[in-house]
């Protein structure tokens, strides 16, 4: 119910379901991921944080919850949001179980080498992500990784786009 009002654009009553999804079942992983996701959308990233790192805590090998608390840790504007080590970890993790396959995961391990000034690596492996878009026909990744790549090589973290 929650992933549905979810897609709907209908944030709080997906939050709401979510919350009552975890007082029946408090170790519910995809409860508390899907939570995080909700609260991303309604730019709440503390509390996504918390959401990502219970999902991870009940289930440690959950890909999606590392790639996404990688990411925040990475690009959150909120220097005090950010934890490069901690985003680097999690999102090694994540390339390791996806066998290095996974586009999203390898962009957000760029983020992460970047944003702990690792630019050499994050070219390298924002490289490797674009490979893997092209093989499975993702050309929107393509062109945003390729940005992406152009601010590593500037010695910029991903959170600086704007600058």
């Amino acid at each position: 119910m929650g992933v549905a009002r979810a897609r709907q654009g209908r944030l709080a009553e997906a939050i709401q379901n979510y919350e009552r999804a975890l007082q029946l079942k408090p170790n519910n992983a995809d409860a508390c991921y899907n939570m995080g996701v909700a609260l991303v959308g309604q730019g709440n990233l503390l509390d996504a944080i918390q959401n990502y790192e219970r999902a991870i805590q009940l289930k440690p090998n959950y890909v999606k919850a590392l790639t996404n608390l990688a990411y925040l840790l990475a690009t959150s504007e909120d220097a005090q949001l950010r934890n490069g080590a901690r985003a680097v970890t999690l999102s090694e993790q994540a390339d390791e179980l996806t066998g290095s396959k996974n586009p999203v995961v390898l962009a957000t391990l760029a983020a992460a080498y970047a944003e702990e000034g690792r630019y050499p690596e994050a070219v390298e492996a924002a490289n490797r992500a674009i490979e893997r878009a092209i093989a499975q026909g993702n050309s929107a990744l393509v062109r945003t990784l390729e940005l992406q790549v152009t601010l590593y090589k500037a010695n910029k973290p991903l959170w600086k786009a704007d600058e």
